[in-house]
This record gives C-alpha cells, sequence and structure tokens, in this order.
C-alpha cells in the first residue's frame, strides 16, 4: 500500500507543487498568507494609522514569500515543476501584497460581492473607471461591506482565497470575476463529484498519452532555441503538447481540490466554475486573455492601475484610450516579467545554457507581440467580419485567435522545452498504462 500512495503521489507531483514540498516550506507560506489576510482585515477598517501598519507589514510578508519561492533551505526539490510551481506562488503572494498594501492607497479599492442573479444587471450599469464609492451600494447586486467582526473575518478569508472571482458562497462572484465564473451554472452535488470523478481519471490518461508522445521526441538541448529550428509543423506539435501540458498542470490540482472541497466540507459547487474559463473556445484574443489565468490579470490590472495613478491629474479621464492602450502595455510587461523572474531563478543546472539570463528573446518576443495582435484584431479582423452571418464571422476571428497565439508561442515554447520540461528526468506519471500497450512496461 504504501508503494502504491508513493507512486500516485510521485505521478502528480509534477502538477502540484504541495506534493513534494519539504515541510519547512509551509512556515514561510502561512507566514505570508496569515500576514496578507490580515492586511485585508484592516482595509475594512478606517484608521488614519493602518496604511501605515499595511507598509510596515508588507516588509515580513514579502520576506516570507520569497522565503518560500526560492529559499536554498527548502531544496532539494525533486522536479523542475517544483521549483517553478513554488516560484510561482511566492510571486502571486507578493503582488496581492502590492495591491492591497501600496496601490490601494490610491484608491481605497475594497472588491465588492455581486450577486450572481444580478450580475448581467451590474455588469451593465457598473461604472468601470473611476469606481465612485458612493455609487457602489446603488448599483444592483451589489453587497454591502461588512461591518461586524464575523463577517470581516469572513470577507477577509473569502477573498483571499479567491482567484478567479468565485466566492465559498454560491450565490455570489467578486465584481472582479469574468463572466464564465459569474454565469457558471453546476449540475447538483452528485452529478458535479461523478462528474469530477470522470474527469480525473479521463486527465490521467490524457496525461499519460502526452508524456509518452512527448517522450518519444527528442530535441536539441545545446541551443536556445530548440523549437524554432525545427520544420513548422513539428513547431506546431511542440506548442500544442505546451498548451495540453499547461491546461493539465492548472486542471488536475483544481478538480482535485475542487472534489475535495465539495465533498469534505460541503462547498457549493458554484464555487468551482473551470479553471479555464471560455479560454480554448475564445473568438478574440481578448477573450482569451481576459479568462487565461484570471488570478494573475486581477493582480497586473491592480499593478497597471499603480502606474497609472502616478501619471498627471486627469491624464485618464482626458484621454481614455491612451490610458487603455497605456495598461495593455504595461499588463503583458508584467506578465513577460513574472515570466523571466521564475526562469532566471531557476537553480544553476536547470537552464544548461545560461540559468541567469534574464532577458530571453522568446519569453520577450511572445509576450510584447500580444499587444500588437489585439491591435490587428481591432482595427482589421472585427471591421473585416463585422457584416457577416454569426457562424462565419465567430469561425473566421476563432481561426485568427488560434493561429496568432499558436504561432507567437512557438518563441515561449523554444523556452519552454530548453530548460528541459520535456525531457527524461520529468516525470508527471511513473504508472503509464499506454507503455504498458506499447512496450510491455508499466514503469516510467
Amino acid at each position: 500500500m504504501a508503494e502504491i500512495w508513493r507512486l500516485f503521489i510521485g505521478s502528480i507531483a509534477v502538477f502540484m507543487p504541495a506534493v513534494y514540498m519539504p515541510p519547512t516550506a509551509f512556515i514561510p507560506l502561512t507566514g505570508g498568507m496569515t500576514i496578507l489576510f490580515g492586511c485585508i482585515y484592516t482595509t475594512l477598517l478606517d484608521h488614519p494609522l493602518l496604511p501605515l501598519l499595511r507598509i510596515l507589514a508588507s516588509i515580513p510578508a514579502i520576506y516570507c514569500f520569497i522565503d518560500f519561492g526560492w529559499s536554498p533551505q527548502h531544496l532539494p526539490k525533486p522536479t523542475w515543476g517544483t521549483y517553478l510551481g513554488m516560484g510561482t506562488i511566492g510571486t502571486y503572494g507578493i503582488m496581492r501584497i502590492l495591491d492591497v498594501c501600496f496601490i490601494r492607497l490610491w484608491d481605497n479599492d475594497r472588491p465588492r460581492w455581486i450577486l450572481k442573479k444580478s450580475w448581467p444587471k451590474w455588469k451593465a450599469v457598473a461604472k468601470r473607471w473611476p469606481d465612485s464609492p458612493g455609487n457602489r451600494d446603488k448599483e444592483p447586486g451589489v453587497l454591502p461591506l461588512p461591518t461586524t467582526f464575523k463577517e470581516r473575518l469572513i470577507y477577509s478569508f473569502d477573498l483571499l482565497t479567491s482567484q478567479r472571482g468565485s466566492s465559498w458562497y454560491g450565490d455570489r462572484v467578486w465584481e472582479f470575476a469574468p463572466a464564465s465564473t459569474a454565469t457558471f451554472s453546476p449540475p447538483p452535488r452528485s452529478e458535479f463529484l461523478w462528474d469530477r470523478f470522470v474527469s480525473l481519471v479521463f486527465l490521467f490518461f490524457v496525461l499519460d498519452t502526452w508524456d509518452t508522445v512527448v517522450k518519444s521526441r527528442t530535441y536539441d538541448y545545446t541551443t536556445i532555441t530548440p523549437v524554432t529550428i525545427l520544420p513548422v509543423h513539428l513547431q506546431m506539435a511542440a506548442s500544442i503538447y505546451t498548451c495540453i501540458q499547461t491546461i493539465l498542470a492548472l486542471n488536475l490540482p483544481y478538480r482535485v481540490m475542487s472534489s475535495l472541497a465539495v465533498l469534505l466540507f460541503n462547498s457549493s459547487p458554484s464555487s468551482w466554475p473551470p479553471i479555464t474559463g471560455s479560454s480554448l473556445t475564445a473568438t478574440s484574443l481578448s477573450e482569451f486573455w481576459l479568462e487565461w489565468h484570471h488570478m494573475f490579470r486581477r493582480c497586473f490590472q491592480r499593478l497597471t492601475m499603480g502606474i497609472v495613478y502616478i501619471m498627471p491629474e486627469d491624464f485618464a479621464r482626458k484621454h481614455p484610450r491612451a490610458t487603455r492602450i497605456l495598461r495593455r502595455g504595461l499588463f503583458f510587461t508584467f506578465s513577460a516579467l513574472l515570466h523571466l523572474i521564475l526562469l532566471t531563478t531557476l537553480p544553476e543546472g536547470l537552464y544548461p545554457l545560461n540559468p541567469n539570463v534574464f532577458l530571453n528573446r522568446g519569453t520577450i518576443k511572445f509576450f510584447c507581440s500580444q499587444p500588437l495582435g489585439l491591435a490587428i484584431e481591432k482595427a482589421i479582423i472585427f471591421p473585416l467580419t463585422k457584416g457577416l452571418p454569426d457562424s462565419i464571422r465567430t469561425f473566421i476571428r476563432w481561426v485568427f485567435t488560434a493561429a496568432w497565439l499558436f504561432w507567437t508561442s512557438r518563441w515561449w515554447v523554444d523556452v519552454w522545452v530548453a530548460i528541459r520540461m520535456f525531457a527524461e528526468e520529468e516525470k508527471p506519471v511513473v504508472l503509464s498504462p499506454l507503455r504498458r500497450l506499447l512496450y510491455g512496461k508499466w514503469m516510467v
């Protein structure tokens, strides 16, 4: 039984960093999350010294998240996926701290719950720029800010743990939730759990198939462009492989957590919408980036607001289009910086050419090309397809979106493959039914 459990843990560890996290790593993570929770709670109180208190509290909080994500005392970690996973969590915590402790100094932003049944009406009338605290309670479906100690604790915990705008309460979402989260209508609890079980089994076989196919290919790890030197069809194949790996990395742990939350803690299935939203069926780049990795989108939005606030007064009001373009450019700049930081901080030996290259071309080209794609989409694709029948217009826009993402993602996939995420050393599965069928062996 112990061996079976070890094999099961090993098969999902690359997708769930916490599986292999040493016990010492939980200490700084808990410390950082606790401080962040306290900072969120204080945003509901009115006292002139609280902003200064939050700034001071940000110092140990950021230290805890850095210690969790990159401290040598938590090494060695057995997979590159674990390094990237813990670094991502640490970076996310730091961005949340910057939002709550610093950017809030300018706008006094306190996210509000929105009742799901009123979300369409609220979305139609909500004023996104600027948020006027005096008008928020008059908007349809907006719930008032908590006023009691217990209500503030619940609010703070719910906001702390909300990544895509969903709430532990099934009847509401946070105001920054995408449409796919706000309109998610799950099946009954028993059907939800059965669907999760079936999907987990299906994902395991998809993962096994993906790993078998990927490991059957060889890449040139002596170059920083192991993908774009290949023929075009193999470049597209590598992009598809990476896309599948990313989807699996997001969905597998999310479905495990959602199943446990609903089964053991009576959480509402409404609190667990699909983690990738409608991004895979997006008919525009703007829709794709609205849904994809929404937990980072909220952080990037808040960070870009911080840049806008330090600009000349009333610039945003007088130049809304320029402000929108600036924020989109900053959005992808921050996204590129996040990925560059994660790659730069990989331990020696994981990036075989130069582990400390910060400005690698592949990452920069991919993220910096996305604003160009959004501009082409708005200036050319949308006008040309505006008068077409719905089905044809949708198909053309989807083709453009998919083609742009797959073509530009080759540059990011260059980096992904160069750090050996497709190498034999990465073992997302250790028991392989497909390899047993093809090669007569279970163990990877």
